[in-house]
C-alpha cells in the first residue's frame, strides 16, 4: 500500500512538500490539485525523450511522411525547413517546451480568476462572473456534483515541473 506522502511524491512534489501536504488536516485538496497539475505537465513535451537520436516530438510529426517516402506537409514541412537551415533540434525543443509552459501557466491563471479586472475594464457591460476549476464528486448515477474550487493553480504549477526547473529552459 502506497503512503499518502509517496503519492504526493509520485505527482512531482518534493519530499518536504509531500510530507507537509500528507500531514495536513485535509490533504485531499492538495492531492486533487496536484493530480490536475501533474496531468498538465504530462502534456508538455519530454525534452529527454528521443527516437532515433531525434527529439521524439519532432520524430512524431515527421514519421508518417517519412514512412510513405513523401515530402512533409503542414507542420512537418515547417519543421523540415527549420531543420534544413541548421537549427539545432534541441533548441527547437527548448522553444516549444517554453511556449507550452507559458500556455499552461496562463490557463492556470485564468482558472484562478486572474486578469478578469482587465477584461471588465475593457468590457464594462460584461456580466459578473469568474472562472474556476472544480473538483467534482461522481455519484453512482454518474451525475457530477461540484465539491470545491481548486485554487492557486498557477502558483504551484512550477513546483511540479518534472525537470525540477520550474518551467525554465535547460542550461546547455
Amino acid at each position: 500500500m502506497t503512503t499518502l506522502k509517496a503519492t504526493f511524491e509520485a505527482l512531482g512534489y518534493s519530499e518536504s512538500t509531500a510530507g507537509y501536504y500528507a500531514g495536513t488536516a485535509d490533504p485531499h485538496v492538495a492531492l486533487v490539485r496536484g493530480a490536475f497539475l501533474h496531468m498538465l505537465w504530462s502534456l508538455v513535451i519530454d525534452e529527454d525523450h528521443h527516437v532515433d537520436r531525434e527529439p521524439a516530438w519532432i520524430e512524431s510529426w515527421m514519421r508518417s511522411a517519412r514512412k510513405r517516402g513523401e515530402v512533409p506537409t503542414g507542420l512537418a514541412a515547417t519543421l523540415q525547413r527549420v531543420l534544413d537551415k541548421g537549427v539545432d533540434p534541441e533548441d527547437l525543443t527548448d522553444i516549444v517546451r517554453a511556449q507550452q509552459w507559458e500556455i499552461i501557466y496562463n490557463v492556470c491563471q485564468l482558472l484562478d480568476g486572474e486578469w478578469l479586472d482587465d477584461l471588465r475594464n475593457k468590457l464594462p457591460d460584461l456580466p459578473g462572473f469568474s472562472w474556476r476549476l472544480y473538483e467534482v464528486a461522481v455519484g453512482d448515477d454518474y451525475v457530477a456534483s461540484p465539491v470545491r474550487a481548486l485554487e492557486d493553480l498557477h502558483a504551484e504549477l512550477g513546483d511540479l515541473d518534472p525537470t525540477g526547473r520550474g518551467g525554465d529552459a535547460r542550461a546547455r
